[in-house]
């Protein structure tokens, strides 16, 4: 109880910048994002998600890794 307590203090505590918010991979529509040129407002890990649920390379800068994601739907 007192780990529980000390995590709180923490989190009341903590500085910086606020956790980003992570978004449903399962709310996103790729395709459409991918027409309207609008991957770039996802962030990295979701990015990664996508790649690996269809098999991708996950290495990469984010400009590579939307270009994968594009290439991978014009072949669908």
């Amino acid at each position: 109880q007192n780990e529980i307590q000390r995590q709180e203090n923490y989190k009341k505590k903590s500085r910086g910048r606020p956790p980003i918010p992570q978004i449903r991979y399962e709310l996103i529509d790729f395709k459409k994002m991918a027409e309207e040129n609008t991957l770039d407002k996802l962030n990295i890990s979701t990015l990664k998600i996508y790649l690996r649920k269809n098999n991708l390379n996950i290495y990469g800068n984010k400009i590579i890794l939307i270009l994968r994601i594009k290439t991978n739907l014009l072949n669908l």
